[in-house]
């Protein structure tokens, strides 16, 4: 039903999060597979610690399998790599550290011969900005899942790469582009504002944890001393 709503052209992704047993996703996967519904790949079929059991399934899957919460550290991927346990490897900047091991991982995948996937957590601008940068500057790094700036609500991140759904565009600034921080001004409070704050939070607060709630969207603390009064 998957494949037909959306048409030949559209690629399938599935991430087991960890679900299955070894010889279970092989069965899911390859019955998927059957059915015509031309999986692109895997996402960790299996427990992030069971290099053997992904292995297995890398082995016997007519689906690639992905390793991600199985690559925690550059030493994890090296493993998994030298194993044939996946056919890809997700790096994460938040999962194993930042640029500097994300690039070890980046140089083992490229000797070994294992594309990466460069993915993030929900992540704001800042973080994801810099997987943007080494994805560009890895070839090794064939697919991307930089999806994390579109689910937050809000950007107050001025400059960087901009992340418009599918469509990611690097700055021409220097470094990472980010020049800065929006911060939004306090919205003023009128006294009916103040009065209904402090009538709001009494049942759940003390004086003293009144004075610092209310302090934070006031000018002067004395100003929460008094309405507390």
């Amino acid at each position: 039903a998957v494949r037909q709503a959306i048409g030949d052209k559209t690629r399938i992704r599935i991430d087991a999060n960890q679900g299955w047993e070894p010889k279970q996703a092989v069965r899911l996967l390859n019955q998927m597979q059957d059915k015509g519904l031309d999986i692109e790949f895997v996402e960790q079929p299996v427990k992030a610690h069971d290099f053997a059991g992904m292995k297995y399934v890398t082995e016997r899957s007519y689906v690639p399998v992905l390793a991600d919460e199985s690559v925690f550290s550059p030493e994890d991927a090296l493993t998994i790599m030298q194993m044939g346990a996946a056919d890809l490897v997700n790096i994460k900047l938040m999962k194993c550290g930042g640029l500097y091991n994300a690039l070890k991982i980046a140089s083992a995948a490229e000797v070994c011969g294992v594309e990466c996937m460069i993915g993030c957590m929900l992540e704001a601008k800042i973080s994801v900005n810099a997987a943007v940068h080494l994805a560009c500057a890895k070839k090794i790094i064939t697919k991307i899942d930089l999806d994390g700036p579109v689910l937050c609500s809000e950007d107050p991140i001025l400059g960087g790469a901009v992340f418009e759904e599918q469509l990611i565009t690097v700055s021409d600034e220097p470094g990472l582009g980010i020049q800065g921080v929006e911060i939004e001004d306090k919205v003023p409070l009128t006294a009916a504002d103040k009065e209904q704050m402090f009538v709001d939070i009494l049942p759940e607060t003390g004086a003293d944890d009144g004075v610092a709630y209310l302090s934070f969207y006031l000018d002067e603390e004395e100003d929460a001393e008094k309405i507390l009064a």
